[in-house]
């Protein structure tokens, strides 16, 4: 497997608010690879943001590049991983960004902290299992065989017969209050956590303060983050923190529905139990949509950033995942292959970034810039039997959207019954504000009326419901290529940058 610094998962980095550090990325796997700093918005330099083929090209194996990563504004806990096909399985790590001045969230000097992230597991190169699926079956993923905590698949599930799986311990005090700063690396899949006899309060998601939340479970989405305070106040013993797929398809089969755990171990003198307490009451089975929508609905910011309470542009885009026609011959065993769109369109990459297009003003030959402002065709998105049998084969192609520097955006997203499961958006060199969630169809009439203007959380990725919407608002403020001054302006490419010849 490929993992960074022969961890899985890889490095923790520690920043502070402010600080700009540079990374060297050796790439000595046999794929080339790309590294993106998820949330971190990147003011002035997209170059080093890592999105395979949007702002750079892979780096080939044998060579390495250097990324140059600005933190600003974020605070918490957020992630890096690979951003190149399935190498994001194996290939990520937690980033801690602690404010300038102060501490996290305002909690007590010297909190003590642990981290925990969600991981899948494949038994396998999951580069060739990616392979298998995307070009030979063309079922485009494939079930991981296990999740994971720190790596570590726990006690609730065996990947050989017969052989007994570590388990991650996260040690404790009594009457001491932790941090945990929580990543869902899951390569798709919402995840349930809870620890037994223990309850959270979440104070933080994706690198933003949020109104404290006390819950007994959280439901955190591939992608997202949380910090979470967990104050250590049972007798002590041994207790099971679980994690487990919440999967809002409507069946219990075709997903990973394992189970993760740690072991959540006091200090001090006491019998370890043979059967330590499993959060049987509190973690939610895995098809509990009214569990996952709970816990959705009580997100709440805290930031001091204003809400937009209006917009300039609204894009309406519905998501689908469909069998499509394979472009220029790139399926090996299979006639077409699933593939996502927006807006009944599929993207397609070229041998060249995306920003390298624009910054060289080679957009006519690279990228259309009218993605569309609304579906092409409307139906009754999340009922299956209205589904217009022409809607299984979109058209490929690479259309951008293309903004006014400041202007505030709304993005309404529609998931459709074309499609397999709940789906991460993830917003690159910006946050959001999620104003609006919703199941069924989004009415442009009525929906906003119940918008929430007043404090929605601050994210940089939503979950689309399969068959339900999500509304996002943010202002464009990072700096474009011809910015009337330095602060608006983006910097020029590096010196060096992953050829583009590369695959």
């Amino acid at each position: 497997m490929l993992t960074v610094n022969n961890q899985f998962p890889g490095p923790e980095i520690r920043v502070k608010q402010g600080d700009s550090v540079s990374v060297t990325v050796v790439n000595q796997g046999n794929y080339g690879v790309t590294i993106h700093w998820h949330g971190v918005r990147q003011p002035r330099n997209p170059w080093t943001d890592g999105p395979m083929n949007i702002t750079q090209c892979p780096i080939p194996p044998n060579t390495s590049f250097i990324q140059n990563i600005t933190f600003t504004t974020e605070e918490g806990t957020l992630w890096w991983h690979a951003h190149s096909d399935w190498s994001r399985a194996t290939v990520h790590g937690a980033i801690i960004i602690e404010p300038a001045k102060g501490t996290l969230f305002g909690l007590p000097q010297n909190t003590p902290s642990h981290t925990i992230v969600l991981s899948s597991w494949y038994n396998g190169d999951v580069m060739e299992i990616g392979k298998i699926a995307d070009t030979y079956t063309g079922q485009g993923s494939i079930d991981s065989d296990a999740s994971t905590i720190n790596g570590l698949i726990g006690h609730y599930k065996t990947c050989a017969p017969g052989h007994q799986e570590s388990i991650y311990n996260i040690s404790v005090t009594k009457d001491t209050t932790y941090l945990l700063h929580i990543v869902n690396a899951v390569m798709n899949q919402n995840m349930f956590l809870s620890i037994a006899h223990h309850n959270l309060t979440v104070v933080g998601m994706d690198g933003a303060a949020v109104k404290h939340i006390n819950t007994n479970y959280i439901m955190i989405s591939p992608g997202n983050t949380m910090d979470a305070l967990l104050t250590a106040n049972k007798d002590p013993s041994l207790y099971y923190v679980a994690a487990t797929s919440f999967v809002n398809i409507g069946r219990s089969t075709g997903f990973d529905n394992s189970t993760a755990t740690a072991l959540l171990k006091y200090d001090g003198d006491y019998s370890e139990p043979a059967y330590p307490a499993f959060p049987h009451d509190t973690l939610p089975q895995y098809n509990d949509t009214q569990a996952a929508t709970k816990f959705t609905t009580r997100l709440r910011g805290n930031v001091k950033q204003s809400v937009p309470q209006d917009f300039k542009v609204r894009y309406y885009i519905t998501t689908t995942v469909t069998p499509n026609r394979c472009h220029n011959k790139s399926c090996e065993g299979a006639d077409k292959i699933f593939t996502a769109t927006f807006n009944n369109i599929s993207f397609i990459t070229h041998q060249i970034s995306i920003l390298q297009a624009y910054y060289e003003n080679k957009r006519k030959d690279i990228f259309d810039p009218n993605f569309p402002t609304y579906p092409p065709f409307y139906f009754n998105f999340t009922m299956e039997d209205t589904v217009p049998a022409f809607l299984n084969a979109a058209p490929n192609g690479t259309r951008v959207i293309m903004v006014k520097h400041n202007d505030v955006v709304e993005i309404v997203l529609q998931g459709t019954s074309l499609g397999t499961e709940d789906h991460p958006i993830h917003l690159h060199g910006h946050s959001f504000f999620v104003i609006g969630r919703g199941h069924g169809n989004f009415d442009p009439d009525n929906d906003p009326m119940f918008y929430n203007l007043d404090d929605p959380p601050l994210l940089n990725t939503v979950t689309l419901p399969k068959r339900g919407w999500a509304a996002i608002r943010f202002q464009a403020d990072n700096p474009v290529k011809d910015g009337d001054s330095d602060e608006s302006k983006m910097l020029a490419p590096p010196h060096y940058m992953p050829p583009c010849s590369a695959e």
